[in-house]
């Protein structure tokens, strides 16, 4: 839909539950992977989309080490104190921001 390339941990790909979603089949091919320590995220990252609690906020932070490029962070828990997007409409809201 979107033309973007589309980062996710390399973890992400061997993770079981997502594997067994069908959903998941159709879009983990058109997927670039990276790993935590090895790969230089700096100049190929413009946008983040975080997706989790405010723990995993801070980790997609810490894996920039100069400028964090813009992060949008939406929350799968109940509360969010450093993520206030919900994840319900997650689609509608980063088309807004990306348009």
């Amino acid at each position: 839909e979107k033309r973007m390339v589309v980062f996710v941990e390399a973890s992400v790909l061997e993770d079981p539950a997502l594997a067994r979603d069908p959903r998941f089949q159709g879009v983990r091919d058109r997927l670039q992977t990276f790993r935590d320590g090895t790969d230089d995220l700096q100049d190929r990252i413009d946008f983040i989309v975080c997706l989790g609690g405010d723990g995993t906020l801070l980790y997609a932070s810490l894996l920039f080490q100069q400028s964090v490029p813009p992060v949008m962070a939406f929350h799968l828990g109940s509360l969010g104190f450093l993520t206030p997007f919900e994840f319900d409409n997650f689609q509608e809201q980063v088309t807004n921001v990306l348009e």
